[in-house]
């Protein structure tokens, strides 16, 4: 998106949806709502559980678009040297599943405290999949890095991650994270929201649920007054790309040689693109 040149359909668009909370219909990748639902369907958790029985490992990443886009991955290579981070995907070791054909990467996180949500482009909301479905519905605390914090507090169950803007260096979260895995209570503050009522939905729901709102929208549009965006470009890219942080990429790297996640099983893919819908 960022790259594309819109101009051309300038006047075209009255509408838009994307994962932008200012769009007309915003679609995002996950609502605390659909995830409280998914977790608990009709039975409550209580507010004193622990839930950290049944966890095994201290935090995990499954990552597969493994060009070196920065700073995730330096990120990731600093936590490393600091704390046990197991890593699976196309960047880290293979996920052996006991049947063929079945995915099980959701039963893999489960077992682990943490989950490195850590989004590959660093734009003002865009929070993905890796926050909602990786992390939350596999009863992970999110680790997150890309948005800046208030763009997860205006979406996310409260007190239901941790932020590395809120941290010195990758030292200091791992020394967090490490603090926690030891505090069972301090741990659980971070899942009790998991007890409070399954909030009403709103206009942030995710992308499912967002082409019924666009269809309704359609119909409901008043043809006398309809708006028209003049300069979608400017709409798609000024707002949202001037707080973007640039994409870097490193030389491709041998998966022999490679030395930035410490693991013989790293190799290069496609860094993954950004997903908007415009109507």
């Amino acid at each position: 998106m960022r790259a594309h040149d819109f101009a051309s359909y300038n006047g075209v668009f009255n509408m838009t949806m994307t994962y932008r909370l200012d769009s007309d219909v915003p679609a995002l990748y996950g609502s605390t709502a659909i995830v409280h639902n998914k977790l608990n369907g009709k039975d409550r958790r209580h507010s004193e559980e622990d839930y950290s029985v049944g966890k095994k490992g201290l935090a995990v990443w499954f990552v597969s678009n493994c060009y070196k886009y920065l700073p995730r991955f330096a990120f990731a290579k600093e936590l490393l040297k600091h704390m046990d981070l197991d890593i699976f995907g196309k960047c880290g070791k293979d996920i052996v599943c006991p049947e063929k054909g079945y995915d099980c990467s959701d039963s893999i996180i489960k077992q682990y405290k943490f989950y490195l949500a850590f989004e590959s482009y660093h734009c003002r909301e865009y929070i993905t999949e890796k926050f909602w479905r990786n992390a939350l519905e596999n009863e992970a605390v999110p680790i997150v890095l890309g948005p800046p914090k208030c763009d997860y507090e205006q979406i996310a169950p409260p007190n239901s991650f941790i932020h590395v803007d809120d941290f010195e260096s990758p030292e200091d979260l791992a020394a967090y994270l490490k603090r926690l895995d030891k505090d069972k209570e301090l741990y659980n503050q971070y899942l009790k929201w998991r007890a409070l009522p399954i909030p009403t939905e709103s206009i942030f729901s995710d992308f499912g649920s967002a082409w019924c709102r666009l269809c309704k929208k359609l119909h409901d549009v008043d043809t006398t007054e309809r708006k028209v965006y003049t300069d979608i470009d400017g709409w798609l890219k000024g707002k949202n790309n001037e707080k973007c942080e640039p994409v870097i990429f490193l030389d491709y790297t041998d998966p022999r040689n490679n030395l930035l996640l410490y693991n013989p099983y790293v190799r290069d893919s496609a860094i993954e693109s950004n997903f908007i819908f415009v109507f």
